[in-house]
């Protein structure tokens, strides 16, 4: 018979505890119990006994002993990690089997062990021999006892699962009798119990508190890195490892990871390793560890973690995702994502099995920004969010395996990829035909990747809303665009602005938008195009196809921009753009050279076309006759450097009466034709760079009856190196404009209207004339400019064209407020320049080049010149060459102020020069000042060079003077250099400088080097020759070489081979001190 034996009966059980018995009743001489009895009970948990206790005891012939042994075994299984243990009992409540037919005959139990022999009061008893043998075969060895059912016998004790096969204990059953054993039955039992325990479980926090009390764990204090899961943990997690017990190494600190229902508490101790380095150690009494069903940013943070984190993380059975459903930010940030890193965090495979049997519905940004190498085996049942689930993960390219269907029931692909430059070599490859079918978006799925892409030739997408920038700045060497889905079922779509922007792939992209039903869509901008320079975008083929249709689109700027491989567009009959509002550089920089645009190509309501074909370098003419552009109001850059075009014609659709912006329309065009007699241009308020590099020789212009420009406040490079000649007669009114900087410089332009061109309101005027060689006077001279600040190479080589032109400024010409006048005059052709209405330059920092190799005649400037914040006037009036020998040139500068004034008369050719207003006592660098002049006399003794650092080739070449006083000038010990000073002055008989202090000089080679009629240097006992030289020879080298004529005040002649150095001095040779100087007192 079987039977359970209640719980109250068994005193020794542990709670938790399911109990098997079975029970073989037994009945020695005649014992008719089954062959096999077996039980089941939960955790798989079964107990099978098998054998044959029919004993036969009766003796045989003269034998007085009776011994006789019967087989069986017992079968434990079960699943319970938690253990069991089977024990073992016989017999009546004393373990005794007794004869009903005689109560005081029994067959007692065999009370202690016995190896082989009996005892010999060991008789008419039972137990059971750990040998097992057939029935048939005797017990001859290991006799052991057998507890009642009050105390049983252990047999086998686990503490984990049994075996597959199951736990099997093998023994035998033993009678010993004697001849004179009363007949009869004897009954008892044989009980088999079998105890499996219970297992025990526990839950996880959430995975954010986790996070959190991982945070606590490592000694986290800053409140902001503490309860922000995303932020970057400042510490190095160098294990993680899973015990029974609390790690007993110090110092450390546990925090419980469990939730307050689990059966037993589950613990996270970290030990402190070394400063800012942490082991962790997850640990618990519980049998089974499930992770929460929202486990979010488990581990999000962890940037600075050990590459084998992951190692020992153990396998199902402990711990458990199979109930987590939100994945999200699991391993955000995960270990240090570092572009020249060359490792990552490998998976372990215990975690990936684990996770495999989830049934997730959020796994939004789980890998991102994480340096995890992810073997991913994800199923869903139903739809799962994907979101960024990949996005900037790693920073080195990796292969992994993406496998199961979560990204086939992705609800939401948004930025899936971006970023990323993982490769999946196996899994998720090409789609099925149900991938896509919950999928909303995919927004950005490959942005700034370079992750390959899945075929998605099979895909659904049936419900697909959003693609908006899904392969912008999508790269790789070797990856391309070309297996977009091909079923025409993408009717949702209302998204697509920038899908396919900034492509960078290596290879070519064939785009086939055949089954992209676009009717709902609104916003087309960069669909196809990029709004960067690069030169490697490649679409190679691209087909719109007949459900392209763009009938409720109002924004298609950029759409086709810098598509560099595409000869030919056809936009086929759906091309509807009646709604647009926006073509802002819809075709900017295509390589296009033949445009399809149907007979639905409608502008009447484009508001902006600034830039539309620009840079649009191999587009033939183009048919501008069905354009309406009447509430248009940008059309800036609008053409512009498309240079292929020859005519702009047939443009009386051309309403520009609402455009305010014209700047670079025609900018870098090379039309033969360009009609503008339909252009109302009255609202217009920038025509800067209109036309820019307009370059064609001999254009045709045809200019609106009236050219109205009262509006436009800005005329900058309007004309610059344009080839057009001739502006228009009518209208060109300029009393609005404010900028006129580059105006006509370096064009063609032959005069200025002979009216309307007002200037009063103009402040910037540089570069205005800048090489505008064939512009002619009075007009320029006239201009008002009394609100100009800026008047920086304004003339600077101009009227080359229209040499020797008188510039006599005009009374409005007033440069009060000018603060740039560098290089305004530089080397025009300008033979008489009046500039007595300037008044001044009282604001001007910088005289600079002013009016440098401009060949005057004769030069007038207003007396005084007020230039007193000026601080530079290096190169002010180098050059003129061609002033007259008999001419003085006044110079009234307020030069208080100066500091630079090298190479400021250098070549001047008057034949006197009037500097007795200049104030010098803060120049320190005079270099070149007077180089190559043809003064007759220098007068310079007001100056002050006591500041003066720098005086080399100050008066180098001046070949018409004949003495140079300058005694009432002095130098200091700032003075460094002084090389070439005096040099080639071919007619001077004496310098007199007493004043001159060199004893700071460290450089005064050749300082009189080739005067052939010096005779006299005055000089002190301040004069020094140089101790060290900055040039390749020695500084004193050639200081008088070519002097023939020079005598020292004690009548000591030069000579070419006398030691220079040693000769630098006032002449004493009554003192054996023979020198070429001449004393005269310092002043």
């Amino acid at each position: 018979m079987l039977r359970l034996l209640g719980l109250n009966r068994i005193n020794f059980l542990v709670k938790r505890s399911l109990v098997l018995l079975t029970l073989l009743g037994s009945v020695f001489i005649t014992f008719n119990s089954p062959t096999s009895v077996h039980a089941e009970e939960p955790y798989g948990a079964s107990l099978t006994v098998t054998g044959n206790f029919d004993l036969d005891l009766t003796p045989q012939g003269t034998e007085q002993v009776v011994l006789r042994a019967t087989g069986f075994s017992a079968t434990v299984k079960t699943n319970s990690i938690a253990g069991y243990s089977l024990y073992m009992s016989g017999g009546d409540s004393n373990g005794n089997f007794t004869n009903p037919q005689a109560p005081n005959a029994v067959l007692k139990p065999l009370n202690h062990y016995t190896y082989y022999n009996f005892a010999e009061d060991q008789i008419n008893m039972w137990g059971i021999c750990s040998q097992y043998y057939s029935s048939t075969t005797k017990c001859d060895s290991s006799y052991y006892p057998l507890g009642n059912a009050s105390n049983p016998t252990l047999i086998k004790k686990s503490d984990g699962a049994a075996p597959t096969e199951g736990y099997t204990y093998k023994a035998n059953l033993f009678a010993r009798a004697n001849k004179d054993i009363i007949s009869g039955r004897y009954n008892g039992d044989i009980t088999f119990s079998l105890i499996v325990n219970e297992e025990i479980s526990s839950t996880l926090v959430t995975g954010r508190e986790f996070n959190k009390l991982l945070r606590e764990a490592v000694n986290t204090t800053d409140p902001t890195i503490l309860n922000d899961p995303k932020s970057e943990l400042p510490v190095y997690i160098n294990s993680l490892t899973f015990a029974k017990t609390e790690p007993t190494s110090t110092p450390k600190k546990t925090v419980k990871i469990s939730t307050e229902n689990s059966e037993e508490p589950v613990y996270l101790t970290a030990v402190q390793s070394s400063t800012n380095s942490y082991a962790l150690t997850i640990w618990s009494n519980s049998h089974h560890i499930y992770t929460n069903a929202d486990s979010s940013y488990m581990f999000s943070g962890l940037n600075n973690v050990s590459t084998a984190l992951f190692y020992n993380w153990p396998n199902d059975s402990q711990i458990s995702f199979s109930k987590t459903k939100d994945f999200s930010y699991m391993f955000y940030k995960l270990g240090n994502v570092n572009e020249s890193a060359y490792y990552d965090i490998k998976y372990s495979s215990n975690m990936v099995n684990s996770i495999a049997k989830a049934n997730p519905t959020n796994l939004d940004s789980m890998f991102e920004f994480s340096n995890l190498q992810p073997y991913v085996t994800i199923n869903t049942t139903g739809p799962v969010s994907t979101n960024s689930m990949f996005k900037n993960n790693g920073k080195r390219k990796y292969s992994v395996s993406l496998t199961g269907n979560f990204l086939e029931n992705s609800s939401d692909m948004t930025s899936f990829f971006e970023g990323s430059i993982i490769e999946f070599s196996y899994g998720i490859r090409t789609a099925t035909e149900n991938f896509g079918k919950y999928t909303t978006s995919t927004n950005s799925m490959y942005k700034n990747s370079e992750s390959n892409m899945i075929d998605f030739g099979k895909a659904t997408f049936s419900v697909l809303d959003d693609t908006e920038s899904m392969f912008e700045s999508y790269g790789g060497y070797y990856n391309s665009i070309r297996y977009l889905p091909n079923k025409s079922n993408v009717s949702r779509l209302t998204k697509m602005k920038n899908m396919f922007k900034n492509l960078k792939t290596g290879s070519y992209n064939y785009l086939n938008l055949s089954s992209f039903n676009t009717e709902n869509v609104t916003d087309m901008s960069y669909l196809f195009g990029t709004d960067t320079e690069n030169s490697s975008k490649q679409i190679d083929s691209l087909t719109l196809g007949s459900n392209f249709d763009t009938k409720n689109v109002t924004n298609m700027e950029g759409m086709f921009s810098r598509i560099y491989n595409l000869r030919n567009l056809d936009l086929g009959d759906k091309f509807d753009t009646s709604k647009v509002t926006n073509m802002a550089k819809m075709f900017y920089a295509n390589s296009v050279e033949t445009f399809k645009i149907g007979n639905k190509f409608n502008t009447e309501n484009v508001t902006d076309m600034n830039m539309m074909f620009a840079g649009c370098s191999n587009m033939k003419d183009f048919d501008l006759s069905g354009f309406n552009t009447k509430n248009v109001t940008n059309m800036y850059g609008m053409f512009s450097n498309a240079g292929s075009l020859r005519n702009f014609i047939n443009t009386s659709g051309f309403n520009t009466e609402k455009v305010t912006n014209m700047s670079y329309m025609f900018n870098g065009t090379r039309f033969e034709k360009l009609d503008l007699s339909s252009f109302i241009t009255k609202n217009v308020t920038d025509m800067s760079y209109m036309f820019n590099d307009y370059f064609n020789y001999s254009p045709v212009i045809t200019y609106p009856a009236v050219f109205d420009t009262s509006k436009v406040t800005n005329m900058a490079y309007m004309f610059n190196k344009s080839y057009i000649r001739n502006l228009p007669s009518a209208g060109f009114d300029t009393r609005s404009v404010t900028n006129m900087n580059h105006m006509f410089s370096e064009s063609l332009v032959n005069g200025l209207p002979s009216s309307g061109f007002n200037t009063s309101a103009v402040t910037d005027m540089g570069f205005m004339f800048y090489k505008a060689k064939y512009m002619q006077g009075p007009q320029v001279f006239n201009f008002n400019t009394r609100n100009v600040t800026n008047m920086e190479s304004m003339f600077d080589q101009a009227f080359t064209e229209r040499p020797s032109q008188e510039a006599i400024f005009g009374a409005d010409f007033n440069t009060e407020k000018v603060t740039n006048v560098v290089n305004m005059f530089r080397a025009a052709k300008i033979g008489k320049a009046d500039l007595t209405n300037f008044v001044g330059l009282p604001e001007a920092t910088s005289l600079q080049s002013f009016f440098d190799s401009v060949p005057v005649t004769e030069l007038i400037l207003p007396n005084p010149f007020n230039t007193s914040k000026v601080t530079t006037m290096e190169r002010a009036f180098f050059g003129l060459s061609s002033l007259p020998d008999n001419y003085t040139l006044n110079m009234p500068l307020t030069t208080e102020n100066v500091t630079n004034m090298a190479y400021m008369f250098t070549g001047c050719y008057a034949g006197n020069i009037n500097l007795s207003s200049f104030n010098t006592e803060k120049v320190t660098d005079f270099k070149y000042m007077f180089d190559g002049n043809r003064f007759k006399t220098l007068d310079i003794n007001n100056f002050n060079l006591e500041k003066a650092e720098n005086i080399n080739y100050m008066f180098n070449g001046s070949q018409l003077l004949t003495e140079l006083d300058l005694s009432h000038v002095k130098t200091t010990n700032t003075l460094k250099t002084m090389y070439y000073t005096f040099h080639k002055m071919k007619k001077v008989v004496t310098i007199s400088i007493p004043g001159f202090d060199t004893s700071g000089t460290t450089d005064m080679y050749g300082a009189f080097y080739e005067n052939p009629e010096l005779t006299t240097i005055y000089t002190s006992e301040k004069f020094v020759p140089a101790v060290y030289g900055v040039t390749y020879y020695n500084s004193t080298d050639y200081l008088f070489t070519d002097t023939p004529k020079l005598v020292g005040g004690a009548g000591t002649h030069q000579s070419n081979y006398d030691n220079f150095r040693t000769y630098a001095r006032v002449d004493d040779p009554s003192n054996s001190k023979p020198g070429y100087f001449t004393y005269k007192a310092a002043p």
